[in-house]
């Protein structure tokens, strides 16, 4: 992975697999195995299975553990399969932790979720918690849908889908090894070598800087 410092390109350690499984694919040679969801459902803050993301949940009034600074779970919480990366803030994807960015994205999206599940509470008082959960959570991840398709892509890649035709079960949402090999990638080049700390009221922060090669990747 490469990303600019000081207008100087430089690597950053990235392993493409880990541990990876093998499987005979319909094509006649060895295929990994995916074990996040291939789909646009918000999985990094909600997890890939329902153990993951019943730890994740308050389990009232529809909300997500968070706390209103950071927007992560507390860190008492322990996601299995995280291994050393469950050092930090626990979510539904152990690279939550990767670096400072991409923690503050995915604790922005629990805060939406939480808001959504509040707003959907003053509408339908009388949901339970399940209800309000699964409300809250189908309307964020069409938030995020929203912005994937209709504001990146476009922006990004110059692709226009134009209006949703609807679900078609027939269609393979597998992501290919040359996407998330390569083409997905792309994105990293945009990440900075390091970020500046700040406070709740924008002042810099005594930490000062953090450098990214301190995170694991």
């Amino acid at each position: 992975m490469i990303y600019q410092v000081y207008n100087e390109p430089k690597f950053a350690q990235y392993i493409r697999m880990y541990k990876t499984a093998w499987v005979s694919s319909p094509y006649g040679w060895p295929d990994q195995i995916n074990a996040a969801t291939s789909y646009l459902d918000l999985s990094v803050i909600y997890g890939s299975d329902l153990y993951v993301t019943d730890l994740l949940r308050s389990h009232y009034d529809g909300e997500l553990l968070s706390d209103s600074y950071t927007g992560m779970p507390d860190l008492i919480i322990q996601v299995p399969q995280q291994g050393d990366r469950n050092q930090g803030y626990p979510s539904g994807d152990e690279r939550s932790n990767e670096n400072p960015g991409l923690a503050s994205i995915v604790g922005l999206w629990i805060l939406h979720h939480n808001l959504l599940a509040k707003e959907v509470k003053k509408i339908f008082p009388l949901l339970d918690d399940e209800r309000l959960f699964q409300e809250a959570r189908r309307r964020n991840i069409a938030y995020y849908q929203h912005i994937v398709y209709d504001e990146l892509m476009p922006q990004e890649l110059g692709l226009d889908l134009g209006p949703y035709q609807g679900y078609n079960p027939k269609t393979d949402a597998t992501t290919s090894n040359e996407y998330s090999s390569v083409a997905g990638r792309y994105y990293h080049s945009g990440l900075p070598s390091i970020y500046q700390t700040y406070n709740i009221d924008m002042s810099h922060h005594e930490m000062g800087y953090i450098d990214i090669d301190a995170y694991p990747q």
